[in-house]
């Protein structure tokens, strides 16, 4: 900054009155020419075209960056309308291949496209990806490309010829994924399904839809039992499908032979309508195995036999209507479970697992079947030979109630010797 008086001569002495000066502002513009930080390649060279000290008006061109090819070939695709970023193509010569044989001019078109393995002539395969550009006399001339499989749903993010660069980004695929429902909404469906409460609204109630089922398969005249059989499985199926669904919306993986175990107890029964010469009553609810047995026993002697249907029961319900009255009252109502298995005699054959761990016994399972045990040695150990006196069978007899029997222990003990 420089400040002028209006006066160029004389003194300033003495002088009245107000003075006059000037300010003359002088702008200066820096620019930044052949920085190396923000030059990309080493092919890019920034030359300078004016002087120290030298005026330049507004507009002028003071630098220019030069791009040299760093291999040489043919300049392709050289757009000249206005885009942020311009690029060329430069073809090399190794960017084309060349293919002859025998009248393929026959057997291709020019801007064809191939693929790697693309059948080109009888007995011959294409040997690269690429398109045609150029047809001669028996010689293909194919421009070298790489295909790239997308799925229909992908987003691309390029346009037909456009030039792109190694690593450049040309589509985003699109996928699934798990949506977090509310768990609020997800546990209570979760034992809705488990307990199987009969809604009042028909739609999708697994009752309503077994019963339909087994309706449609007697329609067809199809057995009882494959009747039973099958419209039990596919609500089975419906039943693991439901409960999948609450646990994938949380974004959990559970395989599915955990609740195929669950489902199995709930729909392992059946309701009798008819007991003929089974000896059961109407309402009664029966193992599907246990009453196909007895069935195919009172048909072998020309009696009736018992007609049911498939039943649901909720975990709670199917828990306390065991074989097992151990098992059960290890559930629920306790006092009622073994009151009236104390006044019906009931015999609890340790079969199932829970009852197992209660008493504290091996689990049937593994080497734990009694068809696993050796018969040596559960013989020499517990087998009561048969040159006992009556006095030892009498005592074997009177112990008997101290013994915990069941269906892998029974058969080592003299049973048939007891009157």
């Amino acid at each position: 900054m420089q400040l002028n008086p209006t006066h160029t001569s004389g003194n300033f002495t003495n002088i009245k009155g107000p003075i006059m000066f000037q300010l003359k502002l002088m702008v200066l513009e820096t620019l930044s020419i052949d920085n190396k930080i923000h030059q990309r390649d080493t092919n890019e060279t920034t030359v300078v075209l004016v002087e120290n000290n030298q005026w330049v008006e507004k507009g002028t061109i003071i630098a220019k960056t030069a791009i040299s090819a760093q291999e040489k070939g043919t300049i392709n695709a050289a757009d000249q309308a206005f885009i942020k970023n311009k690029r060329i193509l430069n073809l090399r010569a190794e960017d084309f291949y060349q293919i002859k044989e025998a009248n393929i001019q026959n057997h291709l078109k020019k801007s064809q496209w191939l693929r790697v393995g693309d059948e080109i002539m009888p007995s011959y395969l294409s040997p690269c990806s690429g398109q045609v550009v150029d047809i001669m006399d028996d010689i293909a001339i194919i421009r070298l490309a790489r295909p790239y499989l997308l799925s229909p749903n992908t987003i691309l993010y390029v346009n037909n010829k456009d030039i792109v660069q190694q690593g450049e980004i040309l589509a985003g695929l699109t996928y699934e994924v798990f949506k977090t429902g509310d768990i609020v909404q997800g546990l209570p469906r979760i034992e809705e399904i488990l307990e199987v409460r009969k809604k009042t609204e028909t739609q999708n109630n697994p009752h309503v839809l077994l019963e339909n089922k087994f309706s449609t398969y007697l329609y067809k005249r199809l057995d009882l039992e494959d009747a039973v059989r099958l419209s039990t499985q596919e609500i089975q199926l419906y039943l693991i499908e439901a409960i999948q669904s609450v646990y994938r919306s949380q974004g959990v993986e559970i395989a599915d032979k955990h609740v195929e175990i669950i489902v199995k107890q709930m729909s392992s029964k059946v309701k009798i309508k008819s007991g003929g010469g089974t000896g059961y009553l109407p309402g009664d609810l029966v193992e599907i195995q246990k009453i196909e047995r007895q069935n195919n026993t009172i048909k072998s002697i020309n009696k009736e036999a018992a007609s049911y249907g498939p039943l649901l029961l909720g975990i709670t319900k199917a828990s306390l209507n065991t074989d097992s009255f151990i098992s059960a009252a290890s559930f629920q109502e306790t006092t009622k479970i073994l009151t009236e298995a104390a006044i019906s005699g009931k015999l609890d054959w340790l079969k199932g697992l829970k009852e197992n761990v209660i008493i504290g016994r091996l689990i049937p399972a593994g080497t734990g079947f009694g068809t696993y045990t050796n018969k040596s040695n559960s013989n020499d150990e517990y087998n009561i030979s048969s040159g006992l006196d009556q006095q030892e069978s009498t005592f074997a007899k009177q112990s008997v109630d101290d013994i915990i029997l069941d269906d892998r222990s029974f058969r080592n003990y003299p049973f048939h010797n007891f009157n």
